[in-house]
């Protein structure tokens, strides 16, 4: 009797665990989970004194201001370990999952354009993204410096890209050498208004650009020294009459005698 229990409960546990195992989510084969990429990024952190806790969900959704960012940041890596292209299209957020893909709009002109974050920022007043100097061209607030846009979070495109780059590895690098921003333009921005930005050199190569273009246009904006006219040397002799001839004698012995 106690056999025939314990043959009937051992069958009734494996029954659930099958149901319960088919109504779980599971990760396609192939496909590593897309919440093992980029460990790294989602644990709280700390700038400037304040503390950020990033988020696990994708649902956000806000209006506020942007800012940008460009030649300070440009050829260093981003907090996903890629190299940061200034010329590319691509944003910062202090707390969204990295990698997700983002819609921000420029209230003022209605342009919009989807982004991928792959970084962190900005972390000055009240700005609720940073975009590269390349986005903020395209939306039209290079100029301004700062602009008000609406930030919307896209949940299937950031799990799609997610799940995507995730085959490669835990920081998703692409055997080929694409960055995250070449994957996204090319497969998963369906807009394709926009084109993937050339790929950078390595950060060292880059930085090294950088020192050169720096000592060349230092040595460009330096005015040209042109020699100074040296000042002509006065003559310490005493200035002496010259010396009157002959006849200038006697014509000034005649002119005496006549005032006479």
């Amino acid at each position: 009797m106690k056999r025939i229990v314990g043959v009937v409960t051992f069958v009734a546990v494996t029954l659930v665990a099958l149901l319960l195992g088919g109504c779980s989510t599971t990760t396609p084969k192939g496909e590593k989970s897309p919440d093992k990429l980029c460990t790294g990024t989602k644990k709280p952190y700390q700038v400037q004194g304040s503390w950020y806790t990033p988020q696990e969900h994708y649902n956000y959704k806000e209006e506020g201001v942007a800012s940008w960012y460009g030649p300070r940041f440009h050829g260093r890596p981003k907090s996903c370990g890629e190299i940061f292209n200034m010329h590319g299209v691509s944003a910062a957020h202090k707390t969204l999952p990295i990698p997700s893909v983002v819609r921000v709009t420029n209230v003022r002109n209605g342009t919009s354009v989807n982004l991928l974050v792959d970084d962190r920022g900005p972390f000055v007043d009240d700005r609720i993204i940073d975009l590269s100097k390349g986005a903020a061209t395209y939306l039209g607030i290079c100029n301004q410096g700062l602009g008000k846009v609406c930030v919307e979070c896209l949940p299937e495109e950031s799990k799609a890209f997610a799940r995507f780059v995730a085959q490669y590895g835990r920081y998703g690098r692409d055997p080929s050498g694409r960055t995250w921003e070449a994957i996204f333009r090319e497969k998963f921005d369906h807009d394709g208004r926009i084109v993937a930005p050339k790929p950078l050199a390595p950060a060292q190569q880059v930085r090294k650009n950088q020192d050169r273009l720096g000592k060349a246009s230092f040595k460009r904006n330096v005015p040209s020294r042109r020699p100074i006219a040296k000042p002509i040397p006065v003559s310490n002799r005493s200035y002496k009459k010259p010396k009157k001839l002959g006849r200038e004698k006697d014509i000034d012995r005649l002119l005496e005698v006549r005032a006479y």
